[in-house]
């Protein structure tokens, strides 16, 4: 409940007055049709008695009245509606900023893509009922049924608590109730909904190796199983639900009844006219309105509570790394393709790609560590032990180690991507002015959307010309490929379809340099290209980053060979440090790998 809190105080800080304006209008709504049913019941019964000739009846009044609530519920309702799915709406659109940006920044970055698929769609789809389902209806209910009892009260407390009573414990407090009992069943099919979602990428993803290892049947039974289980629990929460309608039901029955032997007693006494008494009954019909939104609260109350729990964290990490830096300005250069942009911009003052000149040598980003470290998460990010680590402005570090030394691990950390479990971490000189974004992260998979290359590459430079997109595919050797198949209006399919392996990468390398950070982190920026490919890319990165801080990551000696410096690591901590002309630097190139068979 104190996420669910936590999100709906995220909701009053983001559209404050369109949410309490979207709650009075609910309570209009269902006043103007307590008004509508309770006058037309008053009228009624007036002109029925007075056509008897048993009181004198103006209808004038009732018949007017009647029309001002039926305009004003019409009118209410679509106000409603439109008031409250707008601030919806926007509060959703914060918030999945927020949750991007929490994964981003924290230890989720390296999770299962399906459970933050969860995380973007699915959990953030439960919210949306925070306000629409639980919050309006249950204030806007309590606020009318409260003003009818009021109402009841100036004729007599008996006949309040008689109509009201009924209405608040069978149409309010038992959906609560069958909510809070039906906690575990919701939490249960959200999170079978979400095991069919996982097992469902991983079947897209993994068909072909399930098909080879025979076990495709295997994997579609348990796609199965998880839907079975989503079934069994919706015929659960049907079964709730059916009970939450009959208490509706209940509800208003039981408060017609109270009405009925309360005000008859009323008129018995003289305390009420006829078509006051025929007026407080209608009214009691009115009440089905008010509590009968409430029941999908027995359904939606503990799906609401488990999306609460696992999105508030994120929710405060986003909040928190969207605030700005005083006296800064950054520039997303854009996450897909493996580039990932945090921080502050960059200093220099020209550049490769838009710019005018080179940047000056030693111009790019100074990183500090200081017994940094990094907690194992699950085993999909190798942990890092009492780091430090020094880089000046403008030099080119390689990171060599054998697999799952921490090599990605200390890129992702530098990145932002991994918060340190300990010690000290900086990454300084930038400058506002200068408007670049500061760090550019190289991942070693590569993702990219339908579209064509010029839209890859206007993800990291949105104001980027065509000669800078050209000069940057120049500098990765892809040109030539691109030209030939429509230039930079060349069309790609879903993850870049069209394009090899290692063509997506060079496009992806390509779109990191258009953004020109000064820190860039590659992490294997060659792999599984061939040999001669691959030192044309080197050749071209070198030129390109004249000036900046690169930290490459990888295994093979041509591509460290571009570093000023090695740093091996080895079981998540660094084990040599060595600068070109070393004996040491000859050592570890010595023992790095030879580049493989082409592949692209």
């Amino acid at each position: 409940m104190r996420a669910l809190l936590a999100i709906m105080g995220r909701f009053a800080r983001t559209a404050p007055a369109r949410l309490a304006g979207g709650i009075l209008l609910a309570v209009a709504t269902l006043a103007s049709g307590l008004g509508l049913l309770a006058v037309s019941g008053y009228m009624i019964a007036g002109a029925a008695l007075a056509g008897l000739g048993l009181i004198v009846f103006d209808t004038f009044r009732p018949s007017a009245a009647i029309r001002f609530f039926a305009l004003t519920r019409t009118g209410a309702r679509y106000l409603e509606r439109l008031v409250s799915h707008d601030a919806t709406f926007r509060v959703l659109a914060a918030l999945r900023v927020d949750v991007f940006r929490g994964i981003a920044r924290g230890r989720e970055a390296a999770g299962r893509s399906a459970d933050l698929l969860a995380r973007l769609s699915g959990d953030l789809d439960a919210l949306d009922a925070v306000h629409l389902r639980f919050a309006a209806p249950l204030a806007a209910a309590a606020v009318t049924l409260a003003a009818l009892a009021a109402a009841f009260a100036t004729l007599g407390t008996g006949l309040a608590l008689a109509a009201a009573g009924p209405a608040v414990l069978l149409g309010i407090v038992g959906p609560v109730l069958l909510a809070v009992k039906g906690e575990r069943d919701a939490r249960r099919r959200h999170h079978a909904v979400d095991a069919v979602r996982r097992r469902l990428v991983d079947l897209d993803r993994g068909r072909t190796e399930l098909a080879v290892a025979g076990r495709l049947g295997e994997a579609v039974a348990a796609v199965g199983a998880a839907a079975d289980r989503v079934a069994a629990v919706e015929e659960r929460q049907h079964r709730r639900d059916m009970i939450a309608r009959a208490a509706g039901v209940l509800a208003t029955q039981a408060a017609i009844a109270g009405a009925l032997v309360a005000g008859a007693g009323l008129v018995g006494a003289g305390a009420v006219s006829g078509p006051v008494f025929a007026l407080v009954v209608v009214a009691a019909f009115a009440i089905a309105e008010l509590v009968q939104p409430l029941r999908t609260l027995a359904l939606d109350l503990g799906r609401m509570l488990l999306a609460a729990r696992r999105v508030a964290p994120l929710m405060r990490a986003g909040e928190a790394a969207g605030r700005p830096v005083a006296g800064s300005r950054a520039r997303s250069a854009g996450e897909a393709g493996g580039v990932e942009a945090a921080g502050r911009p960059v200093a220099g003052s020209g550049s490769r790609f838009g710019g005018s000149g080179r940047v000056p040598a030693g111009s790019g980003a100074a990183v500090v560590l200081e017994a940094a470290g990094v907690a194992a998460t699950g085993g999909r990010v190798a942990p890092l032990r009492g780091v430090s680590l020094r880089i000046e402005p403008g030099e080119r570090v390689a990171l060599v180690g054998p697999s799952g030394a921490g090599k990605s691990t200390l890129l992702a950390l530098l990145a932002g991507l991994v918060e340190p479990a300990g010690g000290r971490m900086a990454v300084d000189g930038f400058a506002p002015e200068a408007g670049r974004p500061d760090v550019g992260l190289l991942t070693q998979r590569t993702e990219l959307f339908r579209g064509t290359v010029r839209d890859a590459l206007a993800l990291g430079r949105p104001d980027g010309s065509d000669a800078v997109f050209r000069r940057a595919l120049e500098t990765v050797a892809l040109w030539p490929v691109v030209e030939a198949r429509g230039g930079l209006h060349m069309a790609l399919g879903e993850g870049g379809a069209g394009l090899s392996g290692g063509e997506r990468r060079r496009l992806a390398l390509a779109r990191l340099l258009v953004a020109e950070p000064a820190l860039l982190l590659l992490d294997e920026p060659t792999d599984g290209l061939d040999a001669g490919t691959a030192a044309r890319v080197m050749a071209g990165l070198a030129a390109a980053t004249e000036g900046r801080t690169v930290v490459l990551a990888s295994h093979l000696g041509d591509e460290a060979a571009f570093a000023d410096r090695l740093v091996r690591v080895d079981g998540g901590r660094i084990v040599a440090d060595a600068r070109r002309g070393t004996e040491l630097f000859e050592r570890l190139m010595a023992g790095l790998n030879d580049r493989a068979a082409p592949t692209n």
